[in-house]
């Protein structure tokens, strides 16, 4: 009997307490990384082109979660590229957590990784790490507010420039070679 009421309290005690509902990715912050699988990503430099065809994307769906488990609601998107024929692919992912985002652009190789993030708090229009914003030329257009991070350690690209309407725009790699996005 002790058992039972105990298995009773139990339930009623995790059925009671209610859900957390999460919502599903925002779509106004795709555009960190906007791509859909089979999407190529053109990048040219002076006499050459890479290409980086999307494998996989992912874009996180409404959920929810019982009040009692100690838990925050979050959301991501985000694309693998295949690896090119200089070696490595890109992983761009973009997370979502009480009105903060946080955006990466990962390069790697099966050994090696060059990782380029940020953080920006959206209810105070403020970026929370150190970057260098500047005016950027992209196919004979001017872009204003596009991010730029630098890399001490280089090991596979050491510069990275974005928007928040478009992406990635363009990296430096370890060769100082400039890759610009083609649109």
């Amino acid at each position: 009997m002790r058992t039972l009421f105990i298995l009773i309290a139990c339930i009623l005690f995790f059925c009671s307490c209610g859900k957390v509902e999460c919502p599903a990715f925002p779509e106004e912050l795709m555009t960190w990384v906007d791509y859909k699988k089979t999407d190529t990503l053109r990048y040219k430099s002076f006499n050459d082109t890479l290409s980086h065809i999307v494998i996989n994307n992912h874009k996180s769906e409404r959920y929810s979660f019982n009040k009692n488990l100690d838990c925050v609601c979050g959301a991501s998107a985000g694309f693998v590229s295949d690896i090119n024929k200089n070696g490595y692919n890109i992983i761009g992912s973009c997370y979502y957590s009480d009105d903060l985002i946080d955006v990466s652009y990962r390069f790697q190789t099966s050994e090696i990784e060059d990782l380029f993030e940020f953080r920006y708090d959206l209810s105070n229009n403020q970026l929370l790490d150190d970057l260098t914003i500047i005016n950027y030329e992209l196919n004979g257009v001017v872009l204003s507010n596009v991010l730029m991070l630098e890399n001490t350690q280089i090991n596979i690209v050491g510069k990275v420039y974005f928007t928040s309407q478009k992406g990635l725009i363009a990296f430096v790699d370890n060769n100082n070679t400039e890759w610009k996005l083609i649109e």
